[in-house]
């Protein structure tokens, strides 16, 4: 797997991408960005409808990713099926195709300096030292501890395994990572919850280096937005009921 040299400009930029079943988030997250940030904006559709694709197109560029062929969920047990679902609910399945989309819109990224913001993210402050964590090549914050205890739980992780959350990612169209992350899920998808089980086994197998963003760059809104919090992360359906509340407010 390769970065694709038809999209490159350079610079610094902002990512994200969504498909039909998460583009009605989309105003929301432009709205809440462009309160905070001038940096340029590229949106990666993976399935979005004909109507948010062009009111996005009126904001941003658009590339579209083509679903790469992921031919195994049928290698995915009973068992397995109803873990995941317990995990992270019914609708893991629904998200599971725009997950498993996610290191290969990393891939077309044209920045050379690039930030990922789920589509459920909300930007609360400048992001101009979050560009800065790339340096080394990539940059995460954790998985929250609460999270991870229930991965331990069913053993989901390696003893000294690290869990990091890809809602936000900082990285460098050099990184080493991303390449890596888009040829296992090719082969490996089937095995992982998410993308970001997948990734972080990779670091874990390969040992890649990575810049541990503080959760300032990736909090939890359960957890309080604290004054110094940037970017608060709504996962989840409980994450979600509450944009949609703000949305009808």
């Amino acid at each position: 797997m390769l970065w694709d040299p038809s999209t490159y400009i350079g610079g610094d930029g902002i990512i994200t991408g969504c498909d039909e079943n998460h583009e009605w988030m989309i105003k929301w997250w432009f709205e809440n960005i462009s309160k905070q940030s001038t940096f340029p904006i590229t949106f990666l559709d993976f399935g979005m409808s004909k109507s948010a694709r062009q009111w996005v197109e009126k904001r941003a560029p658009v590339i579209p990713i083509t679903p790469p062929p992921l031919n195994s969920e049928s290698l995915i047990s009973e068992n397995t099926q109803q873990l995941w679902e317990g995990l992270y609910g019914p609708t893991v399945w629904k998200c599971r195709p725009a997950w498993n989309q996610k290191p290969f819109a990393f891939l077309k990224t044209p920045y050379d300096r690039t930030v990922w913001l789920d589509i459920d993210c909300q930007v609360l402050k400048p992001l101009h030292s979050l560009f800065d964590a790339s340096e080394g090549g990539i940059a995460m914050a954790y998985e929250v501890e609460r999270a991870v205890q229930r991965y331990r739980k069913h053993n989901l992780l390696y003893p000294e395994e690290k869990h990091y959350n890809t809602g936000v990612v900082s990285f460098l169209r050099t990184c080493p990572l991303i390449p890596e992350w888009a040829k296992r899920t090719l082969t490996d998808h089937h095995l992982f919850l998410g993308d970001q089980d997948l990734l972080s086994r990779i670091i874990y197998e390969k040992q890649f280096p990575v810049h541990l963003l503080p959760d300032i760059y990736n909090r939890r809104p359960r957890d309080g937005c604290t004054p110094e919090t940037i970017i608060l992360h709504f996962v989840c359906s409980g994450g979600k009921q509450h944009i949609l509340r703000n949305l009808s407010t």
